[in-house]
């Protein structure tokens, strides 16, 4: 009888297992990029507010206090670049590509303007 039994849980233990695992909800990797983006863009927006000047990479952003600054990915949900670039100064460009790299047609763009001239 105990041998029954035994198989019986481990049968409705793996079933459970699968059940529980369909009812999950996962981020697709788009959105979960996205999510990056939209969190580099709030910590280059405070970056700004804190030195009136824009960091010169990604990276200056790593040495902030803020801690979520710190944790903020550098990286696509795909394990791609996120691409930053600044233009005359005000501009700021946050660009990845999709799982396919460079070559692919999947690609997202941020655009920032920051206005220098704010006190």
């Amino acid at each position: 009888m105990k041998p029954i039994l035994m198989t019986l849980l481990i049968v409705v233990a793996f079933i459970g297992g699968f059940i529980f695992d369909g009812l999950i909800t996962r981020v697709p990797p788009d959105a979960s990029t996205r999510g990056r983006l939209m969190r580099l863009k709030h910590e280059l927006s405070d970056f700004y507010a804190r030195n009136k000047t824009l960091p010169e990479s990604l990276d200056a952003l790593g040495k902030s206090d803020s801690a979520a600054a710190k944790s903020a990915t550098k990286e696509n949900a795909w394990g791609g670049p996120i691409l930053y670039s600044v233009s005359n100064r005000t501009m700021v460009i946050l660009k990845t590509y999709g799982p396919g790299g460079a070559e692919a047609d999947v690609k997202q763009t941020f655009t920032l303007i920051f206005d220098v001239n704010e006190k």
